[in-house]
């Protein structure tokens, strides 16, 4: 997907230094958001997701790299979430048998477990609320390096 896909034309002088497609979350891994570092700026085109598993639409969001104040990657780990994936995996496996519910508390459970570990890219402007971007834990690496070519185009500003 190019930038002409998002609707963004480039400005004079303008090229690209890096472009990455990061799925979503490790549930929603078919839903992937585009983030894109230009001489110039950084565009991110982020899916909208309710209750953290319907997809409706996207944002998109440009900075310019002069704003840009602090952009960091970073795991994070809900304790909240689990907390109640442990007591929705211990009903459901005492119920496991009994009843339908128990069956459905198992596999909640296990799935807010999973849902639990977050890689985060989150970029700091100097005039805006941070943007959080939530990535799939195994793309950490590739945040990383997208992350650390963004300080470096803002470093030749």
């Amino acid at each position: 997907m190019s930038l002409a896909d998002l609707g963004i034309s480039l400005g004079q002088d303008e090229q690209v230094i890096a472009e990455s497609l990061f799925p979503y979350s490790i549930l929603l891994f078919f839903i992937k958001y585009k983030v894109c570092i230009t001489n110039k700026r950084f565009i991110a085109r982020i899916p909208n997701v309710v209750l953290f598993v319907i997809p409706l639409g996207t944002t998109l969001i440009t900075f310019p790299l002069r704003n840009i104040s602090t952009i960091i990657t970073r795991t994070e780990y809900k304790l909240g979430g689990f907390f109640w994936a442990g007591i929705l995996i211990f009903f459901g496996f005492g119920n496991f048998t009994k009843s339908l519910f128990g069956f459905i508390a198992f596999i909640c459970g296990i799935i807010l477990a999973i849902s639990s570990f977050q890689t985060l890219i989150r970029v700091e402007a100097s005039s805006a609320t941070p943007l959080r971007c939530p990535i799939a834990v195994w793309e950490k690496e590739k945040a990383l390096k997208f992350t650390n070519e963004i300080n470096q185009a803002i470093t030749e500003l």
